[in-house]
């Protein structure tokens, strides 16, 4: 066997020093930068949510070549246009789906509002969650996760990476109380729960893209959306927050823009494995203005067809730009899953020429679409099927995490290469153990959510 000598500290700390000193007398030494340390190949997956995304729409303004970045999801990876939705087609129970992979009796979000002990409602929360998030699941196991604007975040909890929570954003705040009619959160109080983020050292990220009243970027959302003049000028002059299709045209922008942003400022500042971005996007302006869409299908046509037929599609124009800044900057191993957790259709009552509901609804029937992109993905494929209830165990799968056997959905091994499916064991786990849930915790904002969500016409 060989021997190894034994190093004393004091002659290794003398070979150390000689060594440093030879190296400071060559030529140019002084003045030499150290190597910068490889950066992380992160995230390896993202995943984009954008609610309301519909075939309806989507599919005819591909055919005309209008979604550069939709469309080269389709041709790089895997489609399904008519993507399942759940029976209960409300965005926190599908999304909170998507997110745990468990049906809504499972996970406990089965609304939009929960009631405290003495009655009063507030918006769902995540101390009502009962089922581990991917997020969770990957923060247990060493792999980082960050979360944008999902629904039911609030509190932001502490998990490896960072929760940007859905009662972060203030762009409702700074407009209702402009309006003097709904913001009456204290801000103050609001800033010492601070539960808004985690960890607190993101929220200066996110506070360089809050918009105000006074800099909402025109520009930029007429550039990305290409409206017209006129339909900039109606924006302009509708009110904020308002059961109008306008008024949530520009809204909706003012939500979703900074945190699009932030998602990007914050995959190269904070890169984690798994990165996860809600956006609002076309489901509350097809609310009112679905008749835009299948003008045909209602008895009373809208007054302003023709001044105000492109205004649904300006708004999947914008999410495409959005996609296509995202594409950039991934990394070329990175996965990347696009879906939507419902499309639009027609009210009940649009037959009748004495309507007085908001034109567009959906059910069950209203599908929404799915895009899958990046290593082992197969190329200009489409999905025959697949439901919220597989997104999680396909992620879980992609980063090697186990897959709980209590989960009810699938990997979708059929969108990947029969080579790669094989190469990427599975592992599975009997459970991933229960989620102590807390007490809901009131906050500040809850009174101003649940006005919009009334307004949304979400909520009676």
């Amino acid at each position: 066997m060989r021997r190894h000598s034994r190093v004393t500290p004091i002659r290794n700390g003398l070979a150390l020093l000689v060594v440093l000193v030879s190296l400071l007398t060559l030529p140019g030494c002084r003045e030499a930068e150290p190597p910068a340390p490889p950066q992380p190949s992160k995230p390896r997956l993202f995943f984009l949510g954008v609610d309301g995304v519909s075939w309806t729409v989507l599919g005819p303004m591909l055919e005309r070549g209008e979604l550069p970045a939709f469309q080269r999801l389709i041709e790089e990876g895997t489609s399904l246009p008519r993507f399942d939705t759940l029976q209960i087609t409300h965005s926190p129970v599908i999304w909170t789906t998507v997110a745990t992979g468990r049906r809504p009796a499972v996970h406990g979000i089965r609304d939009f509002t929960a009631e405290l002990p003495n009655g009063r409602k507030i918006p769902v929360t995540s101390n009502m969650r009962k089922a581990r998030a991917i997020w969770e699941v990957a923060s247990r196991r060493g792999v980082s996760a960050g979360v944008i604007g999902w629904w039911a975040t609030w509190p932001a909890e502490e998990i490896l990476g960072y929760v940007v929570s859905d009662h972060a954003n203030p762009a409702f705040g700074d407009v209702m109380t402009a309006e003097g009619r709904f913001w009456t959160a204290d801000r103050e109080r609001l800033a010492q729960l601070r539960r808004q983020v985690y960890p607190e050292e993101i929220a200066p990220v996110l506070a360089r893209y809050w918009i105000t009243g006074e800099t909402f970027p025109w520009d930029d959302l007429q550039r990305r959306g290409r409206f017209t003049d006129e339909q900039m000028r109606l924006a302009r002059a509708a009110a904020w927050a308002e059961p109008d299709l306008y008024s949530w045209l520009k809204t909706f922008y003012r939500v979703d823009y900074p945190l699009f942003r932030a998602a990007l400022d914050l995959m190269k500042e904070r890169p984690t494995d798994l990165q996860m971005l809600y956006l609002r996007g076309p489901d509350p302006v097809q609310h009112y203005g679905w008749d835009l869409v299948e003008p045909e299908r209602y008895a009373r046509k809208p007054p302003h067809l023709e001044r105000d037929r492109t205004v649904v599609e300006g708004v999947y124009r914008y999410v495409d730009s959005f996609l296509g800044e995202i594409l950039d900057a991934l990394p070329p191993d990175a996965w990347l899953i696009v879906a939507s957790d419902h499309g639009a259709e027609p009210s009940d009552d649009a037959a009748d020429p004495a309507r007085t509901s908001r034109p567009g609804e959906h059910s069950v029937e209203a599908k929404g679409v799915l895009f899958l992109r990046g290593p082992g993905v197969r190329r200009g494929a489409n999905l025959e099927k697949a439901t919220p209830f597989d997104l999680m165990p396909t992620m879980a799968w992609l980063l090697e995490l186990p897959l709980s056997s209590t989960l009810p959905g699938r990997i979708l091994t059929e969108a990947f290469e029969e080579d790669f499916a094989r190469s990427l064991p599975v592992h599975k786990v009997a459970r991933y153990g229960p989620r102590p849930t807390g007490p809901l915790l009131p906050s500040p904002e809850d009174e101003e959510m649940l006005r919009s969500l009334k307004n949304l016409g979400y909520i009676q």
